[in-house]
């Protein structure tokens, strides 16, 4: 076992300024007992890979020992997954660890997908962002016509916020969360109310605007 030394030698190694871009956000690691991480890498060609994730699986784990990190970990080179591990304890009172396979309440986590999801369809020819979001879909309100595929991305659309009127955390917002059909009824809502502001005019997050990506991206 590491003794506390070692430990904070090693994390001073892998924090070295020597290292690349691609290898520090390989080597990134949470501020304190994040549920999850999922990291994407791209590092040199000189390094064998086998190695690669013995230094990160290495690194997390002395993170782990010094109760700086619980979570799931995917790291891929080259569309290869090279460590998918999990760290520590998923619930700490209950000693349950973390594993690959841990369900995580992955909240607004989904939204850099649902983006990504937009933009692989953007370059497959399929849609432009600055496409009219009426064009994707059925009885589409006036109001909504100048809102586009970019608006919703980037929260400038002016459609109202879901959130706001359940109470977040609430055994309201649960309740309602938890309902089969709540995107359906979370658009539904949204069609009732007018615009908080002129689609680009400013920004305000708004959940509803990537629930609304979300049934474009489906269709």
């Amino acid at each position: 076992k590491k003794t506390r030394k070692d430990q904070e030698d090693l994390a001073k190694r892998i924090n070295s300024p020597r290292l690349d871009v691609g290898e520090k956000e390989a080597l990134y690691y949470s501020s304190w007992y994040w549920s999850a991480i999922h990291v994407l890498v791209s590092v040199p060609t000189y390094r064998t890979t086998n190695k690669i994730a013995e230094n990160i699986d290495q690194y997390l784990s002395t993170r782990t020992e010094m109760g700086n990190f619980s979570g799931a970990v995917l790291v891929a080179k080259d569309k290869q997954i090279i460590l998918r591990k999990g760290y520590g304890f998923a619930d700490i009172e209950k000693k349950i660890p973390y594993t690959p396979e841990t369900q995580q309440e992955i909240a607004s986590i989904s939204k850099m997908f649902t983006a990504f999801a937009a933009l692989q369809l953007k370059n497959g020819g399929k849609l432009q962002l600055t496409d009219s979001i009426c064009k994707y879909l059925a009885d589409c309100l006036d109001i909504w016509k100048p809102v586009t595929i970019e608006n919703l991305i980037r929260h400038t659309s002016g459609i109202s916020d879901y959130e706001e009127a359940l109470e977040l955390g609430s055994e309201k917002y649960f309740g309602f969360m938890t309902q089969p059909d709540t995107p359906s009824k979370i658009v539904e809502n949204a069609r009732k109310l007018p615009l908080d502001f002129k689609p680009g005019e400013k920004f305000k997050y708004s959940n509803t605007a990537y629930i609304i990506l979300s049934l474009i991206v489906e269709r």
